[in-house]
């Protein structure tokens, strides 16, 4: 036993401790895609990580790179001359920043960051690397609120990367209002449209689209119909709303996710009570709804009685109980040999000292303004 064993015993060690040293190499990145328009700034960031030794041999980086266009293999886009007097390499503590400046359409490519260290065989490339995506066309500006206010700072905004100083022509309702930054101060009307544009980018006004103003999802509401007395077996319609453009989509929640911003309980279940919320959520943002209690009213559905004592003994003292559900709280009325004892909301019945004329069959009748229900009978002799 033992000659197998301490074999396998080392075997695994030795696996376990190659795959600790090969996931102490890596490189992860800030950003997997960036697009930017033709002529500005980009930024690719990433870090490095690899073991500081192998047993007794440390490890050092002797060179670090960025790459890209591998037909060649792995050449360092510094040395290329279509990225002279262009590139900025940067790096401190791992991290690693590839700077291009006044991007072309061709820089267009996937570049990954490749470094090579002192020990044997041990150099590592990056993947998948970051795709950049360099374009003249336009770049899908938009407009969004710098805050939910009607009164409050517009930004003009792109999913690419825009030229530094770019200047910016502002529209409102069609008309030239102001050339100067992204970010423009006015007051607007719900039914304002509103649209920017890069000066001397090639698109003229007439083809611009114009979008409403945008903003995340503000004064998210819930409500139900009927808002009170909901009945087990209706139709109850729960309603999330909020004011948002682009229109918001809703979830709704109870405990559980519930998909769609209205739907029906159609027909309620007295199960269906409960706290309930929506969240608004569109591009720009997202916003919870306060809590809606549905408390839904039913009639009893079950009457149960039990006895205190499986056996009874003249003079002991012996409670019935009767235990029932309903919404609201039923009321109770006793029953002896089929006629009514006593009536109240305890749901129990006490014999202080149980007398052998106390004998007899016993049931209790629950109920409220939905509907009443009998227990089955239990027999005290």
């Amino acid at each position: 036993v033992a000659t197998s064993f301490f074999p396998e015993l080392y075997l695994m060690q030795v696996i376990q401790k190659m795959e600790q040293t090969y996931s102490s190499w890596g490189v992860t990145y800030g950003s997997q895609y960036i697009c930017a328009l033709k002529g500005s700034t980009v930024r690719m960031s990433c870090m490095y990580r690899h073991p500081s030794q192998e047993g007794n041999i440390k490890i050092s980086v002797t060179q670090t790179f960025w790459f890209a266009k591998t037909d060649e293999g792995p050449v360092d886009v510094k040395t290329q001359e279509e990225y002279a007097d262009r590139l900025e390499y940067s790096s401190s503590k791992k991290n690693c920043t590839l700077t291009i400046r006044d991007v072309k359409e061709s820089d267009s490519a996937v570049y990954k960051f490749r470094f090579i260290t002192s020990r044997s065989g041990g150099s590592y490339t990056g993947e998948p690397g970051v795709v950049l995506i360099v374009t003249d066309s336009d770049p899908n500006l938009t407009v969004r609120k710098k805050s939910s206010s009607w009164n409050s700072n517009l930004i003009c905004s792109s999913s690419c990367v825009l030229p530094d100083h770019s200047t910016y022509v502002w529209y409102k309702n069609g008309k030239d209002m102001e050339i100067g930054t992204y970010v423009y101060n006015t007051w607007v009307d719900s039914d304002d449209t509103l649209s920017c544009a890069l000066k001397g980018l090639s698109i003229t006004k007439d083809v611009i689209n114009y979008l409403s103003l945008a903003y995340a999802p503000v004064l998210t509401s819930v409500s139900a119909d009927p808002s009170d007395g909901i009945v087990e077996g209706n139709r109850v319609f729960l309603k999330c709303s909020s004011d948002a453009n682009p229109p918001a989509n809703y979830t709704w929640y109870k405990k559980t996710k519930i998909k769609d911003s209205e739907f029906y309980l159609n027909p309620i279940q007295a199960s269906d009570s409960g706290e309930y919320f929506c969240v608004a959520k569109n591009q720009l943002g997202e916003s919870r709804s306060g809590n809606l209690n549905i408390d839904v009213k039913y009639a009893p559905k079950r009457a149960d009685v039990s006895l205190s004592h499986a056996e009874i003994v003249e003079g002991d003292s012996v409670n019935l109980t009767c235990s029932s559900d309903g919404n609201p709280a039923p009321f109770n009325r006793w029953y002896k040999d089929n006629q009514m004892m006593l009536q109240g909301q305890g749901g129990v019945y006490q014999f202080t000292s149980v007398k052998s004329e106390d004998s007899g069959t016993y049931c209790c009748e629950v109920g409220n303004i939905y509907g009443q229900i009998n227990s089955s009978t239990v027999l005290i002799n």
